[in-house]
């Protein structure tokens, strides 16, 4: 029966994904260098205040660039010949390569960042090392990620710009897959759908340590129990990304990742049905109230066959169960 994918593949919700980049930088702070004798003395105090004030501008100018997408205007505060490593170790040599990169990255839904400057030192009258945290968040202001970065300036022309930035996750800032999965607590509790000659009951909980929201689903149709099954929902700290895991009692499975699209949720789904046919399929989730919720499903594909797209169908709590009288004898 095709429409039991649709149950396989079955309820969720999402968060802001992608590949973060993040800012440019990394390493944990090192303790104050002193300048080679071939640098020649430092600055006169003064000086360095603006060549401070100087730096700190064009770390606030970075995240503004980046929370607004401008992939060249990021790109123009580093060297021509600039080397950046992201968060997955990748090397960029070159303002060309920097801001094809974060343009790439800029087509899919990401995050906001802020950057968090820890110190700045100076080893040369044209030469800066910066050390921080970038921190970023979701839309609800919820930290998803912390990294620390080292990011070495050089001045030309009269200019302070990125010669060599590294980014890296510090395990000491890892922020606990609760605090990602927060964002999906409207989940917690019982949900009933009905649609034509079917009904699906969901209840969603938090597992013993609320790492993971656990979820358990029964699909009845034309008053016949069809089908049961499990739903696991976590963060997935290898690609960053809330990711959802459901198992039904067919045989079947499927896995998929979920992302944010201003009010709604967006995921695509693959899965194995138990005849051994694979499907996908993209839902679109949109939370309406504490009550109430819709989703559709699109682009679906079973066996390698089109299937038609599930039009919106509307998710409710179900009423509270009325109060059974009590027990006590009357006088």
């Amino acid at each position: 029966m095709k429409r039991k994918f649709v149950f396989v593949l079955l309820s969720g919700a999402a968060m802001l994904a992608g590949n973060a980049w993040a800012a440019d930088k990394a390493q944990p702070k090192s303790a104050t260098a002193k300048p080679a004798a071939n640098q020649g003395a430092t600055k006169p105090a003064g000086d360095r205040a603006a060549d401070e004030k100087a730096l700190r501008k064009s770390a606030d100018d970075f995240a503004r660039a980046f929370n607004a997408r401008d992939a060249k205007a990021i790109a123009a505060q580093f060297a021509p010949r600039a080397e950046m490593v992201d968060l997955d170790g990748n090397v960029l040599q070159g303002r060309q390569a920097i801001e094809e990169s974060f343009a790439r990255q800029f087509a899919e839904p990401l995050f906001k960042i802020a950057v968090e400057i820890e110190s700045l030192r100076f080893v040369g009258d044209n030469v800066a090392v910066e050390d921080g945290h970038l921190v970023m968040t979701g839309e609800d202001n919820d930290i998803t990620l912390r990294s620390r970065y080292t990011a070495v300036h050089v001045r030309e022309g009269g200019k302070w710009l990125v010669a060599s930035s590294r980014d890296v996750v510090n395990p000491n800032d890892r922020t606990e897959p609760h605090e990602h999965l927060r964002q999906l607590a409207w989940l917690v509790g019982e949900w009933v759908e009905e649609s034509g000659n079917s009904i699906v009951v969901t209840s969603y909980r938090w597992d013993e340590g609320k790492n993971y929201l656990l979820g358990d689903y029964s699909v009845q149709v034309a008053g016949q129990a069809a089908m049961r099954g499990t739903q696991r929902i976590g963060w997935d700290p290898l690609t960053r990304q809330i990711k959802t895991w459901t198992f039904d009692s067919d045989g079947g499975y499927g896995e998929g990742y979920w992302h944010r699209d201003g009010d709604r949720w967006l995921v695509k789904l693959e899965g194995v049905s138990a005849d051994g046919r694979s499907g996908s399929m993209t839902q679109i989730h949109t939370p309406l109230n504490d009550h109430r919720r819709t989703w559709r499903a699109v682009d679906r594909v079973l066996g390698g066959e089109p299937l038609d797209d599930i039009e919106e169908i509307t998710v409710v709590r179900p009423a509270p169960k009325p109060k059974q009288p009590s027990d006590k004898k009357r006088d």
